[in-house]
């Protein structure tokens, strides 16, 4: 009877314990679809269609494994976001002149992240992670009276981007998974979904 009670703790005990799925030396390659996000410092006050969905690819090595009762690891790389979006206004005044004024904005983003993963159940890998880059811009504007061209400008903006998020990583196969994230301070985005292939 003991000999029985002690097969059955074994393999509960084994049945509870998670085999990391994030490991030192273990590469991610990842890319993603987002939304949200706002566009650079060019006018925040105005809001923006999305023209392109933003997308984002990035690489990420674990550099540490086995921390907290064998659970977690630590994960370090960067990014690249890109998006563009677009606004356009007409109106007409009392004296029935036609104003339309057309605006595009294209983001990009690149940045360096760190990632703090613990494994909760099987094949769930979640992780928290903070990130640090910089961000450019790049605008091009036009405006038409009565369908003429009157008025056309371009320029460009540049600043620091950097945030801190949450993601969730489910492994369909061995080398496969789709996952999420939200936050992350990037311009392009503020959530996203994707795959990741680790080898």
């Amino acid at each position: 009877m003991k000999k029985v009670i002690l097969v059955i703790g074994c393999a509960l005990m084994a049945m509870c314990v998670n085999a990391q799925d994030f490991v030192f030396g273990d590469n991610l390659l990842s890319a993603n679809v987002g939304f949200g996000g706002h566009g650079h410092k060019y006018d925040y006050n105005t809001k923006f269609d999305c023209v392109m969905i933003p997308l984002q690819v990035s690489y990420e090595r674990c550099v540490a494994d086995n921390l907290i009762d064998g659970n977690a690891s630590i994960g370090v790389g960067g990014n690249i976001s890109y998006g563009t979006r677009a606004k356009s206004t007409t109106r007409t005044d009392e004296y029935n002149i036609k104003y339309k004024s057309k605006c595009r904005y294209n983001c990009l983003d690149v940045a360096a992240f760190c990632n703090f993963h613990y494994q909760f159940v099987d094949k769930l890998d979640t992780y928290v992670g903070m990130q640090i880059g910089g961000g450019t811009g790049f605008w091009k504007a036009k405006e038409k009276i009565d369908g003429e061209k009157v008025a056309k400008a371009t320029g460009s903006s540049a600043d620091v981007v950097w945030g801190m998020y949450l993601g969730a990583r489910y492994y369909v196969a061995d080398s496969f998974s789709i996952y999420s994230e939200l936050g992350g301070g990037i311009h392009t985005s503020i959530f996203k979904v994707g795959v990741s292939y680790r080898f």
